[in-house]
């Protein structure tokens, strides 16, 4: 299974299986139900719950990557990243009611790891090519 995070291709939203009139806090623990249920068939390797959780999850993902790396390309590198490694270590969740902390957490670890790295995009066309002679000049 190959999942490719394209920045503003997933909706946030949940179905809703009634047209009952929640309070915040009922609404919220209906919410936090279904995402249990959710991380609950994704540690069975269910790849649409799992998808699912991704969709749900995306717009926080990447608010929280961008608040730490400033190019787009980097923050998809690290979402791409987090998503690959909540797959492969999904089943090391101890409490489902968890996931979104978890999966966070390890988000920020991700683009911390990039930060350190120092992998950043350079755009070719933003440097000039007088630039570009007078460091080859410089260098010789």
């Amino acid at each position: 299974m190959i999942l490719v995070f394209i920045p503003g291709t997933f909706s946030q939203t949940l179905p809703s299986n009634s047209h009952k009139t929640y309070t915040y806090e009922e609404e919220r623990t209906r919410h936090m139900g279904e995402i249990e249920q959710l991380v609950r068939r994704a540690k069975k390797r269910d790849p649409d719950a799992f998808t699912e959780l991704m969709q749900l999850h995306e717009k926080d993902m990447y608010r929280t990557a961008s608040a730490i790396l400033p190019q787009d390309a980097d923050i998809a590198d690290a979402i791409q990243e987090t998503i690959l490694t909540v797959w492969e270590k999904i089943d090391t969740l101890q409490k489902n009611r968890y996931f979104k902390t978890w999966m966070i957490r390890i988000l920020i670890n991700k683009c911390k790891d990039i930060l350190r790295s120092g992998r950043r995009m350079i755009c070719v066309e933003a440097v000039s090519y007088t630039h570009l002679r007078a460091h080859e000049t410089k260098a010789n």
